[in-house]
């Protein structure tokens, strides 16, 4: 791993708004638990589920032309929380561009079980599918900050999703704010729909 960076955000905050602290906020991190991120969720009462699916064979294998019936199996293991589990915040992180159009829809039909209108959601994607995403990992230094390590290799294919094909394929959230970074990646968030 190199070392890690600041990125400011200006959307990251938003997150947080409204959020009332006299119940725990049930948190989805699509990635590792990072330390930073446990640190500053450790100032909130919440349940945190770190799901790492950039490891999963599921999102290392998407060329083997897996039907949607077993993408959708593969995604009721990798992301099974007990029943009447809805999540107040999933971070997504760049994840959504390592997902081929099949496995999208399938992990999109899996997360939709989980999400209601309450739940947010931030993501970044790209404008345009020729901006060149590195393999990072993200963490939450404060509610403006996140800590990016950009990562030496990467054993996942990229898939990158620009804010019209993420409108399309994740269905269970609609776009409620973006922000072009200068990298050409686009910061989102996202807002849940009841299903």
């Amino acid at each position: 791993m190199s070392e890690q960076q600041e990125l400011n955000s200006k959307l990251f905050s938003s997150l947080f708004e409204g959020v009332e602290a006299s119940r725990p906020l049930i948190v989805l991190d699509i990635g590792i638990a990072v330390p930073k991120t446990v640190d500053f969720f450790s100032n909130y009462r919440c349940r945190l589920h770190f799901a790492d699916l950039f490891s999963a064979s599921i999102v290392q294998h998407q060329k083997n032309n897996s039907s949607s019936a077993v993408l959708e199996a593969q995604f009721d293991q990798l992301l099974d929380f007990p029943d009447g589990t809805k999540f107040d915040i999933c971070l997504f992180w760049d994840f959504l561009n390592y997902l081929d159009v099949p496995a999208f829809r399938a992990f999109n039909k899996k997360l939709s079980q989980y999400v209601d209108e309450n739940t947010r959601g931030h993501a970044f994607g790209v404008l345009n599918k020729q901006t060149s995403l590195r393999p990072r990992q993200y963490g939450i230094s404060q509610s403006d900050t996140l800590v990016v390590t950009e990562l030496k290799e990467s054993q996942v294919t990229c898939y990158p999703q620009s804010q019209s094909d993420v409108k399309g394929l994740l269905s269970c959230f609609e776009i409620n704010k973006r922000l072009l970074l200068s990298d050409g990646r686009l910061e989102m968030l996202l807002t849940g729909q009841k299903h």
